[in-house]
């Protein structure tokens, strides 16, 4: 489970902003709240949500740990010594822009508690560092040094092969990636739960142009189990689905066509899958018939549920990570409050799984939906630069209309607009 993510000087974050699903003192909706060990000493959320502004960072502080994680996976993989680092630091103020970005994740892992972070520029990773406590103790597994290039010192716990996967580190590439690609069972642990653990559905409105349906389909057609969870939600989704037939098209590639051009193409439509959905409809004597129509031709809502099944199904049954920026466009607002929900109760959600949504629908700030711990706000100040910042910092009362305070601006995260009326 996530305990807290950590960035700075990353797009619209100029200094470092912090998320933690730590559970405050509120007694209020239990559900919400997942109690530890007696050796963690502590309680974390099955949920938080993030309001503010268009333009406010919102969608940036999804994409910072979409970038961590992406980092963690691939930096080993992909490029050579001389490959630029895909990060944008705070550009609005010329001293950051040449400053490293700086990401840190804590998190509970097979039992154990980890803490993990970098600084990165463009041309190399300057710092880089994990730490594990096991019973409660930290302990330092490496420290890859901010000052003398190449050089990592290890902790006692760390278990061998340092100096020799040190030396097949690239300066723009993690150790702890380069570890996990030779197998060093604490590196490939924590790159596993990066890989496995967190799901990043894609901003709106790539939800739909890059479809996500290949993440469904390649889900239920490896698994009956599967099919059948995500079955079950599509109809209790009230969408007048019956069944649905997904199909992996034979590759083929036509030699006129840049192969890259047809790779688009797969991700424009349906991720390389045929997807018929069975309706239930009528033949002329009013009896019963399967109709099957192509998800091209359903609705944007019922395409957006579909490509949403598969992933939601997947989190809730492997004690993972759902980020989701605006989880509820195109949602029936009933409709996201029930997907929402099924994070709360322990029957749907029984491993634990976790949800970080954002979202512009004020109908959720309802004290019978969310605690006051876990609704976050964003907010850019004069130089342009966003900050988070939890409801719980304003001491609101648990009685008092959140809602309405939100919009009126008590927390802040609201547009200020120019009256409409003002010189009619």
């Amino acid at each position: 489970m996530l305990i807290e993510f950590s960035v700075s000087n990353f797009l619209s974050f100029k200094e470092k902003a912090t998320l933690s699903m730590l559970a405050s003192r509120d007694d209020s909706l239990p559900h919400w709240k997942v109690e530890l060990s007696s050796s963690n000493r502590f309680s974390l959320l099955k949920a938080a949500i993030i309001y503010g502004a268009n333009g406010s960072g919102k969608s940036n502080f999804i994409k910072a740990l979409s970038f961590m994680r992406k980092f963690v996976i691939e930096s080993a993989q992909k490029g050579g010594p001389e490959s630029a680092i895909d990060v944008t630091p705070f550009k609005l103020e010329e001293p950051y822009e040449n400053k490293p970005s700086e990401f840190e994740i804590i998190f509970i892992h097979n039992g154990v508690r980890y803490g993990y972070g970098f600084s990165v520029d463009k041309r190399r990773v300057h710092h880089e560092w994990l730490t594990s406590s096991p019973k409660g103790q930290l302990r330092k597994l490496f420290e890859r040094s901010k000052e003398r290039r190449g050089v990592i010192k290890f902790g006692s716990h760390w278990k061998g092969g340092g100096k020799r996967l040190m030396a097949y580190t690239r300066p723009n590439a993690l150790f702890l990636s380069t570890a996990a690609q030779f197998n060093h069972p604490q590196a490939r642990s924590v790159v596993t739960w990066f890989l496995h653990m967190i799901d990043i559905l894609p901003e709106w409105p790539w939800d739909e142009l890059y479809g996500i349906a290949g993440q469904t389909s390649s889900i239920v057609l490896s698994s009956p189990k599967d099919k059948a969870n995500v079955l079950k939600f599509l109809e209790r989704a009230d969408l007048g689905i019956i069944d649905f037939i997904p199909k992996q098209r034979a590759s083929y590639h036509d030699p006129l066509v840049p192969r890259e051009l047809e790779e688009i193409n797969d991700l424009i439509n349906d991720g390389g899958y045929d997807i018929k959905i069975v309706h239930k409809g009528k033949t002329l004597k009013a009896r019963d018939k399967r109709v099957l129509l192509d998800l091209k031709e359903e609705s944007a809502g019922t395409k957006k549920i579909y490509n949403l099944a598969g992933p939601l199904m997947a989190i809730l049954g492997a004690k993972g990570i759902m980020l989701a920026d605006e989880l509820d466009v195109r949602l029936h607002p009933n409709l996201a409050r029930w997907i929402i929900e099924m994070f709360m109760i322990k029957r749907i959600n029984n491993k634990n799984a976790q949800l970080i949504m954002t979202s512009h629908d004020a109908s959720f700030l309802d004290r019978s939906l969310f605690r006051r711990d876990q609704i976050w706000f964003t907010e850019k100040d004069e130089s342009g630069a966003s900050r988070l910042y939890s409801l719980w910092d304003f001491k609101a009362r648990k009685d008092e209309n959140i809602r309405g305070g939100y919009l009126v601006g008590r927390y802040g995260a609201v547009p200020f607009l120019d009256h409409i009326h003002d010189g009619v």
